[in-house]
């Protein structure tokens, strides 16, 4: 398994286990920066800047 894939996992249930569930989802693939690792480790702070 690839690591966007493993990522996109860990996010899932990380959102289900703080919230719930994920009422909508932004898809702003074209915004990055390699420095802040995978999403699944993204501070609030790194989203914000974002």
């Amino acid at each position: 398994m690839n690591q966007a894939v493993e990522s996109g996992r860990a996010l899932a249930k990380q959102i289900g286990e703080q919230f719930g569930h994920l009422d909508v989802l932004v898809n702003n693939a074209g915004m990055a920066d390699r420095e802040d690792g995978p999403a699944s480790s993204v501070s609030i702070e790194t989203l914000r800047r974002t």
